[in-house]
């Protein structure tokens, strides 16, 4: 609880190495092709690593 609100935070680290592979990853996850017409997801973040 911070100042008497709920918060849920997660941190996340990256190295400059991984960067490219990740951020290729993550553009092709949210491409709008990679989603149905009623906003599903095709494939996982995963798949494309």
């Amino acid at each position: 609880m911070s100042k008497g609100h709920n918060r849920d935070t997660d941190w996340f680290s990256v190295i400059d190495g991984e960067w490219p592979e990740l951020d290729n990853a993550m553009r092709q996850w949210l491409a709008a092709d990679n989603f149905t017409a009623d906003g599903q997801q095709r494939r996982s973040l995963e798949s494309f690593r």
